[in-house]
């Protein structure tokens, strides 16, 4: 939950290096959720030490900024996930602490994490640090001081320890536990900047500080942020927040917000609020809410406010078309002057005739539909989460969507996820297209692909489904070790056979003769600056010819190899300066407009 993380960084914004879904560059599959699952632990044990921390008395931080960053390393070095927690602001424990265990518990239950999982380790994962400095930088506000982190990092995953659960051995890997092997990489991390906060004469580090700061830029920290205002009532604080976007006030908006969650973003709203509210003024949106009341449940300082009947009425600019919703207990009115439309919850859940309104008829996805429909029968309502902080009511953003995603997931057992999970398999089988991609298939009506590009959508022996995906599957698989140009050859075979679409494969690897294929399986992330620009550099005449050929779309080709002037001599997926990510975005952006 942290950012800027520590290496071995995340690839950097979709914006600048991701193509579509199916053209991103892949490893192994076993590689990539051996890494989802350790994150998963890594959570796990998080989840842990916050409640342990919780309610041990213990203040936390550190007593000056230099220290804050040499004990993270410390307990990141150590795996002590409990002294990581224990540097956090106190308010953003509380945030995530009741929500993460939940989460975690129920992952158990549901046997995604394996049931041996322990909370308070991280099953698979080592982390090595060595040569750290940590510099510290003070801003205008004597609460607030940056700190960077430099030195090396080495991480490696044993994936015969990490925790994976049964029902994805079971049902993802085929009853067989995947290789999820990750050999030990030393990553250089450079001024990675993180927030610290003083807090009663203690410094801790800040999740949402720090983005914040890496936000800011260069620009002053504003003297005074937006002061929290709440109600006197937990119907009374969801109340305030829609008369605050109904009067479309954004400082209203932010100001109704539960401080433990949104206290950096009312710091530093003065920067971008102006912006903003001159944005949505410019706008001309007319708009009303009105006719509201809500159910309370819950207790404490915590409770759940679900709006039980309320009104929406929206029109753009003079003389267009007004549109109303109205909600009234279960049922969800629409009307544009012209059409009236009236949805019930049985509605929704009468499968049967929700599919015949819709002229659908798909058996596969009826079922899919109706087994979903049946697993989560027993959901709970879920409202809008309200939090008491100093005697008044705030809206929770984060806490309303953890308790969305808790609420689905306490409503299911280990045996409906599994008939889920099946489900949702026959409805892929059932369709020629199973990711959705209109319009970036082979032979689809969008001006976007070329009318050169090959069709090798491929078909299952009955012709009933697309089996691409599986035999790409089967081909990424056979990824161990340094064997990179298997793997090539295994695709480009299926390509050249129709049994792999490449609409599913990135062009670096569907096109081997550019010489970046094995990069673009499993080296991208560890190339040094110099060595990617060079592979970049050397790469981008073929695929520029590609593209220039129709060959392939653009959009299928991984940007650095489009436009690799843009680089400005780094390697993008090391990088976590959002001022360069944004700098390239640009370039890129008027590179691919000249195409």
């Amino acid at each position: 939950m942290s950012e800027p993380s520590l290496p071995p960084p995340p690839p950097p914004s979709a914006e600048f290096t991701l193509t579509p879904e199916g053209a991103t560059p892949r490893r192994s599959r076993g590689k990539v959720i051996g890494g989802i699952v350790a994150a998963g632990a890594l959570l796990a044990a998080g989840t842990f030490a916050v409640v342990s921390i919780g309610g041990n008395g213990n203040d936390g931080g550190a007593s000056t900024p230099e220290e804050v960053g040499h004990q993270l390393i410390t307990a990141l070095d150590n795996q002590d996930v409990l002294g990581v927690i224990d540097l956090l602001l106190p308010g953003e424990r509380e945030t995530f602490r009741q929500p993460l265990t939940d989460m975690v518990e129920n992952l158990r239950r549901l046997k995604v994490v394996a049931p041996s999982a322990s909370m308070s380790s991280v099953g698979g994962v080592q982390l090595d640090f060595s040569g750290v400095t940590v510099r510290a930088q003070e801003t205008t506000a004597a609460d607030i001081t940056d700190i960077f982190l430099s030195g090396t990092a080495t991480a490696s995953i044993d994936g015969a320890k990490v925790p994976i659960g049964p029902l994805l051995i079971d049902e993802v890997f085929d009853g067989k536990r995947p290789n999820m092997d990750v050999a030990a990489k030393t990553q250089t991390f450079n001024d990675t900047r993180l927030a610290s906060v003083q807090r009663n004469g203690r410094w801790y580090l800040s999740a949402f500080y720090s983005v914040a700061e890496g936000a800011r830029n260069s620009k002053d920290l504003p003297a005074a942020g937006i002061a929290a205002k709440g109600a006197s009532s937990p119907s009374g604080a969801v109340d305030q927040l829609l008369t605050a976007v109904a009067d479309q006030k954004v400082s209203d908006i932010i100001a109704s917000l539960d401080p433990t969650e949104a206290e950096a973003l009312q710091r530093y709203a003065p920067l971008f609020l102006d912006d903003a509210q001159k944005a949505l003024d410019d706008a001309k949106i007319v708009w009303s809410i009105t006719d509201r009341s809500y159910d309370v449940s819950g207790s404490g300082s915590r409770r759940t406010v679900i709006p039980t009947a309320l009104k929406f009425s929206f029109e753009q600019g003079e003389g267009s078309t007004k549109v109303a919703v109205t909600l009234d207990g279960t049922c969800v009115s629409f009307s544009d002057g012209t059409t009236d439309k009236k949805i019930c919850q049985k509605d929704v859940t009468d499968i049967d005739s929700l599919f015949q309104q819709l002229g659908v008829d798909n058996a596969p996805l009826k079922k899919f539909f109706t087994t979903v429909a049946s697993a989560l029968a027993d959901v709970k309502r879920v409202g809008l989460a309200v939090h008491e902080v100093g005697g008044a009511w705030y809206v929770s953003p984060l806490r309303t969507g953890f308790d969305v995603y808790n609420s689905v997931l306490g409503a299911l057992t280990s045996d409906e996820l599994t008939t889920i999970i099946r489900a949702g398999r026959e409805f892929t089988k059932s369709i020629d297209n199973p990711l959705g991609l209109v319009g970036l298939l082979p032979g689809s009506s969008s001006s976007e692909t070329t009318a050169s590009t090959p069709e090798t959508t491929a078909y299952t022996a009955d012709g009933s489904g697309n089996a691409s995906s599986e035999a790409l599957n089967a081909c990424y698989t056979k990824q161990t070790g340094n064997n990179d140009a298997e793997v090539v050859q295994c695709i480009n075979d299926g390509i050249a056979a129709g049994t792999i679409d490449t609409v599913m494969v990135p062009a670096a690897v569907s096109h081997p003769e550019c010489g970046v294929a094995d990069v673009y399986l499993s080296k991208v992330y560890s190339l040094a600056d110099d060595e990617f620009t060079k592979m970049a550099t050397a790469a981008s005449p073929c695929f520029l010819q590609l593209v220039k050929d129709g060959t392939v779309n653009s959009m299928m080709v991984a940007y650095e190899l489009i436009a690799p002037e843009c680089l400005e001599g780094r390697n993008p997926y090391t990088v976590q300066d959002q001022t360069y990510i944004d700098r390239a975005n640009a370039c890129v952006n008027d590179v691919l407009a000249s195409l």
